[in-house]
């Protein structure tokens, strides 16, 4: 209800109805909601909640769903994914991820080298 208790306000988008119906409470981590809910809908795999929790984003390429999944990380040393993705593929042996971490190719073996050294290094 609003202050003066003469008509009822709903819940913004990324908010629900709390469970004494008195209050709105802001979604959890990962979860999403329409104005007017009364629950929040986790995001689907690949996904992360927007910061106001009103739509899931899709992680991007080179990217997967972090394990608290709330965020998007990005791949590691010689992995690779597809936009969206909740984990990341590991290149088959003799080939390494490009920069961005969307596809794996052959790479000579001193810059795959220094390339695995400068990740797991300065990371």
């Amino acid at each position: 209800a609003n202050e003066e208790h003469t008509a009822c306000d709903e819940c913004q988008a990324g908010q629900y109805r709390s469970s004494d119906m008195d209050s709105c409470e802001e979604c959890g981590a990962n979860e999403i909601s329409a104005a007017g809910s009364t629950s929040c809908t986790a995001c689907g795999g690949g996904t992360v909640a927007n910061e106001e929790h009103t739509a899931c984003d899709e992680c991007q390429a080179g990217q997967y769903r972090s394990s608290d999944m709330d965020s998007c990380e990005e791949c590691g040393a010689s992995e690779m994914s597809a936009a969206g993705a909740m984990f990341c593929t590991a290149c088959d042996g003799g080939t390494v991820a490009n920069g961005d971490h969307t596809a794996c190719g052959k790479q000579n073996s001193t810059r795959y080298i220094l390339n695995v050294i400068n990740q797991t290094t300065f990371q």
